[in-house]
């Protein structure tokens, strides 16, 4: 039977009634879009709006870190001031992570030195080159810098960063120990870091801290002279690597100055339609450091194929006349018991010595075979691998990893603004 329901308009087909209902929702979409992009538009303008405020402050806090009439709580304040908001949540969040993980990489640190300090002089030898076969590429200005402190007397400065160090946990202990009392105890003159932040009293949270700082150090002259023997030095270990580094950054910020003009007049278009007007005074210093960057990229990839060539090489030599001596040393040939076999095998074993009494080979191809062996697998490895470390050895490695960027970026600013 026929409904009226659901019967279409006298005059109108169903055809109709379908056509006029997917315009209605069409035009509900297209005003829904325009919403969108409005709201988005919106959001877009404010951030950079945001950005460019930011961007003032930052300024400003330079010129008044910089400026030496002002005390040194006013730039502790602002720079706090700077710091808050999202910011300042961000590196709380690190700094946790930092204080959860740092229990665990003090005990591999421990293990590791208690290794060092327990191992035969020969297997740590072994050791060192198989990490220079796997990762001299990798981590190619951490082990120029490792071995720039070691030839500026490396014992002595481990000593003083382990007393630095200690002395640092001291003071870490003592502020858990004083938060933990503040968050028990209801008086309001004992307030909790969080409790002060969310006051905005900062001039009080760096004096509590200076002050706690300054009664658990009992030794500040000792602290003073570690701390400057160790700046000292990561001056010199830096310089150090500059100059090493230099012919290489050297061509690669005259490529930079190359291809300049031509990535200038790519990328400013598109920059000035991206970023607000006030911040295009910004464009050719973002696209030059930027591209200096890119640059010194490329140098550091080149510097480690190079370096991971020559640190297998080295490292593979080293592992095999450091085998081959703790196998003399054991005196694992005098137990094969066959003697046409143990007489063939010791000849393998006969040292070659240079003019100050270094063993630097020996008679057979042994050492030969072993060294190359491993050397052509560290640099396999490290270059198939695109110099990344795998799961879970990364994670281990992550204090090395942190410190090897620390170093490239230091390199690269120098280098940058040398040039």
């Amino acid at each position: 039977m026929w409904s009226w329901a659901r019967s279409p308009a006298f005059g109108q087909s169903k055809d109709t009634v379908t056509y006029e209902k997917l315009k209605d929702q069409t035009d509900s979409k297209i005003v829904e879009a325009k919403n969108l992009a409005a709201d988005v538009q919106g959001k877009l303008a404010n951030a950079q709006k945001a950005t460019a405020s930011k961007v003032e402050e930052g300024v400003q806090l330079q010129k008044t870190l910089q400026d030496k009439e002002v005390p040194v709580q006013v730039k502790i304040v602002k720079t706090l001031e700077f710091l808050k908001g999202p910011l300042l949540g961000c590196i709380k969040f690190f700094w946790k992570l930092f204080c959860c993980l740092l229990p665990y990489y003090e005990k591999l640190f421990k293990a590791g030195y208690d290794f060092y300090v327990w191992a035969p002089k020969k297997v740590i030898t072994m050791v060192v080159g198989v990490v220079l076969c796997f990762f001299g590429g990798t981590y190619v200005a951490s082990l120029a810098a490792i071995e720039a402190f070691r030839n500026m007397g490396g014992e002595r400065l481990l000593d003083e960063l382990l007393f630095v160090y200690a002395e640092l946990k001291k003071v870490h202990y003592a502020n858990e120990k004083a938060e933990a009392a503040a968050a028990a105890d209801s008086e309001d003159d004992n307030k909790t870091f969080d409790e002060l932040l969310a006051e905005e009293k900062y001039a009080e949270i760096a004096q509590k801290k200076i002050y706690l700082g300054m009664t658990v150090i009992t030794e500040p002259k000792k602290l003073e002279n570690a701390i400057g023997s160790l700046w000292s030095a990561y001056i010199a270990v830096l310089a150090t690597l500059s100059l090493q580094f230099a012919k290489v950054i050297a061509l690669a910020l005259g490529m930079a100055e190359t291809v300049k003009p031509l990535f200038e007049r790519v990328f400013v278009p598109i920059l000035e339609y991206v970023l607000d007007p006030q911040l295009h005074h910004w464009i050719k210093s973002i696209i030059s450091t930027t591209l200096n960057l890119l640059i010194m990229w490329i140098a550091f990839y080149v510097i480690a194929v190079v370096a991971s060539v020559y640190s297998g090489l080295r490292g593979g030599r080293m592992f095999a006349i450091a085998l081959m001596g703790l196998v003399i040393e054991q005196k694992y040939v005098d137990k094969i018991p066959n003697e046409w076999l143990r007489g063939h095998v010791a000849g393998w074993f006969e040292e070659e010595k240079n003019e100050k009494g270094e063993v630097t080979g020996y008679r057979g191809y042994l050492d030969e075979v072993i060294g190359y062996a491993l050397a052509a697998a560290g640099i396999y490895t490290q270059i198939t691998s695109n110099f990344a470390i795998f799961f879970p050895l990364n994670l281990v490695l992550f204090p090395l990893t942190l410190i090897e960027w620390i170093l490239r970026y230091q390199i690269v600013v120098s280098s940058v603004g040398s040039g």
